[in-house]
């Protein structure tokens, strides 16, 4: 096995030939630009973007593959919006959408059938999980503004006593607090 997508498998036999072609793959940062009055904007790195995957498929009849049926195939996972695994040797590249086919039926049969197809496919990442970090970093802020939130009272609190040798009751007092939310 040279590889799969989904259900979609890459291999080479004697009666059997399904492969792909010009496989590249883009890896990109993201980056917040923030302008500032006089001078160049400022860059802040966010983090990795999601990979990009291109490569081409060559379907032939002549090499025992049906061209109509994977191509039915790929169609369903890119309309269906599927994640499916991309596998490459015996390395998976993880989970990937199809976001484009381009399909050019190169011979057709006296009755219409796909005999020779070539497909450009792309594939972008697709990821479901969030990382453990971010995860960290969400129920730290969480505390941290439970804690702002419970002082903040408390302070309230302790100005509204009255005060029992000079018989003043002070007015309470309004504190603006921010409330920070996660990302």
């Amino acid at each position: 096995m040279i590889g799969l997508l989904g259900t979609v498998v890459f291999e080479v036999s004697s009666d059997y030939v399904k492969t792909f072609d010009d496989f590249s793959r883009e890896t990109h940062a993201r980056y917040a630009k923030h302008d500032v009055l006089g001078v160049k904007p400022i860059k802040q790195f966010l983090g990795p973007d999601l990979d990009k995957i291109k490569f081409k498929i060559k379907l032939s009849a002549a090499f025992g593959v049906n061209p109509a049926q994977e191509i039915k195939t790929l169609r369903s996972y890119m309309t269906k919006g599927e994640a499916v695994t991309l596998v490459v040797g015996n390395k998976s590249l993880g989970k990937y959408t199809i976001e484009s086919i381009n399909e050019a039926w190169t011979v057709i049969d006296n009755k219409g059938n796909i005999v020779t197809a070539e497909i450009d496919i792309e594939l972008e990442e697709y990821i479901t999980t969030i990382p453990k970090i971010i995860r960290k970093i969400q129920k730290k802020n969480t505390k941290v503004n439970i804690t702002k939130k419970v002082n903040a009272t408390k302070k309230v609190k302790k100005k509204n006593v009255v005060k029992k040798s000079k018989k003043v009751v002070s007015k309470p007092k309004v504190t603006r607090m921010a409330i920070f939310t996660p990302i």
